[in-house]
């Protein structure tokens, strides 16, 4: 069958054949423990982004080597623990299986504590369930760009305790990282309103 992406070309000045092919898109691993919003998440990346799903799992350590093996640039998963220890202790475990990569944590966890910890510990963007489907198209743009990225409620949950955001300059190992300015101000510090 003919196929416009992936068939040779003719290049007619130099009499051979050369392969042209369009560079693949940017690979996503699906990681949700209960299984509730995968199919979600996978179908609204399909239909309104570039990003092309690798793997939808319930299983951590699946998830990472997924990644690590297809060559992925990102992990989405869900943190069914709910302390702020637990969830940078499986931030540490998805960096030791899979250290070149972007993390972006989907939660429906209401704690600053729990929040900065996810951050300090090395997630790139951090998206609230309640904001999942609406934002995900921001958070998927920031992971390309190589910015950190936090939801409007994850923003809204520091600015009610008056959390300072720890926004890190290494935490998606891209050199091109830099704070995102949601609100006015320092970018490193959220006012309370």
């Amino acid at each position: 069958m003919f196929s416009l992406v992936t068939s040779p070309i003719w290049a007619a000045s130099d009499s051979s054949w050369r392969d042209c092919r369009v560079p693949p898109a940017p690979g996503l691993v699906i990681c949700d423990p209960a299984n509730l919003c995968a199919e979600a998440i996978e179908a609204s990346v399909q239909k309104h982004t570039t990003w092309q799903v690798e793997c939808a799992t319930t299983d951590l350590e699946l998830a990472a080597c997924t990644a690590a093996e297809r060559g992925a640039r990102a992990i989405v998963f869900d943190s069914q623990r709910d302390t702020p220890k637990a969830v940078s202790q499986t931030v540490g475990r998805l960096r030791a299986l899979y250290p070149v990569g972007a993390l972006m944590l989907l939660t429906a966890h209401d704690g600053a504590a729990f929040m900065r910890s996810a951050i300090a510990a090395g997630v790139a963007v951090c998206v609230h369930k309640r904001d999942a489907l609406a934002d995900l198209r921001c958070a998927l743009e920031a992971l390309t760009e190589g910015r950190q990225y936090c939801s409007p409620t994850v923003m809204e949950i520091f600015t009610r305790y008056g959390s300072v955001v720890p926004l890190k300059e290494d935490c998606t190992r891209a050199p091109r990282l830099r704070p995102t300015r949601r609100h006015s101000g320092n970018p490193l510090r959220v006012q309370a309103v």
